[in-house]
């Protein structure tokens, strides 16, 4: 299977804001325009300590434009690769480049479902994202088995 870059930043925007609970997800929503808020606001309202209000104004864009940067930053992560996906009833195998990987299932630290992809977590900020329009039909039900369906 082919994962296009579009297919991966797409999956990066949506586990960004929707991959790490109601509140990580409303923060990241909201604290970033509400800074920017507070900030004008207290210019309007006569407030003149410069330092902080540039360092909110700061802050707020730069905590809304975050995952824009981390894809201009981070191009690498975004590119289009070549992986293939086997499974069998224990372990699954990613193949990427000549490189092949086989991990047991009991191994991850969590396997979720998403609406258009699976989520394989191995350790904390190293995860894996399978699309499943691309993971055959006895693959899906062998990782349908082993995760938790977050949609």
């Amino acid at each position: 299977m082919v994962i296009e870059r579009s297919e991966r930043i797409k999956t990066y925007i949506n586990e960004y804001y929707f991959g790490n609970g109601i509140l990580i997800s409303v923060l990241r929503f909201a604290v970033g325009p509400l800074l920017l808020l507070m900030a004008i606001n207290m210019y309007v309202d006569g407030y003149r300590d410069f330092s902080q209000l540039y360092f909110m104004i700061f802050f707020a864009i730069y905590y809304i434009c975050k995952p824009w940067i981390f894809m201009l930053t981070k191009r690498e992560y975004f590119k289009t690769i070549e992986m293939s996906v086997e499974t069998t009833d224990n372990d699954i195998t990613l193949i990427t480049s000549g490189n092949r990987s086989t991990t047991n299932f009991e191994k991850f630290k969590e396997i979720k479902e998403r609406e258009n992809y699976f989520s394989l977590a191995i350790q904390k900020g190293l995860k894996v994202y399978l699309p499943k329009q691309k993971i055959s039909t006895k693959d899906l039900e062998v990782l349908r088995r082993y995760s938790i369906k977050q949609f």
